[in-house]
């Protein structure tokens, strides 16, 4: 979470919270991670990262607000926006290699109701680089960004 409300405030200056572990082999994430609070005004944030089922790192730190004042903790909640995007992606391109999905055939004869209310703009899988082939509420004009960049 970076504060884009105002000017950045300087934390250089003063120790930002950082807990958790880090494997040596690892020390540049924690590394990064650091960073980000120092020079591009982090607010709060975590990462952990498992590597054979072990937890290499893990690591929290900064504020849950704006205002800091309650620190970010290792259970602290957070809204997770548009993670299945990456997932979903990375599980058709694992179909596509194993020859279970064609990136050609048309999206309407593995899913019928995608043809429905002429929904054929997107004939194949590979033309839907966007999410509207899935949603059919994200239509081009919903799609675009407004002029203030934050719709």
């Amino acid at each position: 979470m970076v504060d884009e409300s105002g000017p950045p405030v300087d934390v250089s200056t003063c120790e930002i919270p950082v807990e958790g572990l880090c494997d040596s082999a690892f020390a540049a994430v924690e590394d990064a991670f650091r960073e980000n609070f120092r020079a591009r005004g982090e607010i709060g944030a975590a990462v952990c990262v498992l590597l054979d089922g072990r937890a290499v790192v893990d690591l929290w730190g900064g504020h849950c607000e704006t205002e800091r004042l309650h620190p970010w903790r290792r259970d602290t909640l957070v809204n997770a926006y548009s993670v299945g995007k990456g997932i979903t992606s990375m599980l058709a391109l694992s179909l596509v290699e194993r020859g279970e999905l064609d990136l050609d055939r048309p999206v309407a004869r593995d899913w019928p109701g995608f043809a429905a209310n002429a929904r054929t703009r997107r004939p194949c899988v590979c033309c839907s680089p966007t999410r509207a082939a899935c949603l059919p509420s994200a239509s081009p004009s919903r799609r675009r960004r407004s002029t203030t960049g934050r719709g």
